[in-house]
């Protein structure tokens, strides 16, 4: 489908809530779909799928999608995000893949809720829509709290992620698992490929038909991941960060974090903390 066709507005961190489907469309930011009461058949890019009370669709801004009212008590709401705003909650909190799956245009990313989680999200949601109705300049809390709401979903879907198996070999599931420890991650590739008792141009072609990405990707994946918790403590120097997660030097760390994460480490930093205040 086009993604230039019938462009509906949709202002960032906002939620609104709606009984009637909609025909071929986008919006210029990412959304959260829940899916509130009855039942629907939602087309994204060329997908189809069925949504029924409890789910929620991530739609992200490069594909149009339709949603079809199938029951009579249908009800969905919506929550957008730019997508500039996403790419900085998974540098803060998860990765750059966690990232691009999301923006992928090839797959649905749908989550499926407990009853009573779904409505607590819903029943706050309501709630925050008709505040921000009857109280329209108190916009920085009205979008704090959803942006709170949206990285929660947010870990939802990246814890799901994390426990898929799609028949991945068991031995190089195990061999992930034992690696995924700073004493080994921080080592050179050629020394961590050499723990699996594989060779390395074996493992290599393994590790990239199953995870569709080099293993040194993988391992730079985990990290820069590891710099960003020790990126926490306000009093930890970056030069130590850099060779406490094996890299030669600080100039050398700082490119590789900047090109992950779009921030050098000392930026990164200081945005996490006032975030955690």
């Amino acid at each position: 489908m086009k993604t230039n066709l019938n462009l509906k507005p949709s202002r960032e961190l906002t939620t609104v809530s709606h009984t009637n489907g909609c025909g071929l469309h986008h919006h210029e930011n990412c959304e959260f779909l829940f899916q509130v009461a009855g039942t629907s058949e939602t087309i994204v890019g060329d997908i189809k799928t069925q949504l029924s009370a409890g789910d929620i669709l991530f739609i992200n801004d490069r594909v149009s999608h339709v949603l079809l009212k199938t029951h009579k008590d249908y009800r969905h709401r919506d929550v957008y995000i730019s997508s500039k705003r996403l790419k900085e909650i998974c540098d803060l909190f998860f990765d750059e893949s966690f990232f691009n799956y999301l923006m992928s245009t090839k797959r649905i990313v749908q989550l499926s809720l407990d009853f009573s989680l779904f409505s607590s999200y819903e029943n706050r949601l309501q709630k925050l829509q008709t505040l921000h109705s009857l109280y329209p300049k108190n916009t920085a809390k009205y979008k704090n709290s959803i942006l709170a709401i949206v990285v929660s979903l947010l870990g939802a879907i990246y814890e799901n992620l994390q426990s898929e198996s799609d028949e991945k070999p068991a031995w190089l599931q195990d061999f992930l698992i034992r690696i995924n420890t700073p004493e080994i991650f921080i080592l050179k590739i050629q020394e961590i490929v050499k723990l699996s008792h594989y060779s390395y141009t074996y493992f290599s072609h393994a590790f990239k038909r199953y995870y569709h990405q080099t293993f040194k990707a993988y391992i730079e994946t985990l990290k820069i991941s590891y710099a960003k918790n020790l990126l926490s403590n306000p009093n930890t120097h970056i030069v130590d960060i850099a060779l406490t997660c094996g890299y030669s030097s600080q100039s050398h760390f700082t490119q590789a974090f900047k090109t992950a994460t779009g921030l050098t480490p000392k930026q990164y930093q200081k945005k996490k903390l006032s975030f955690q205040k």
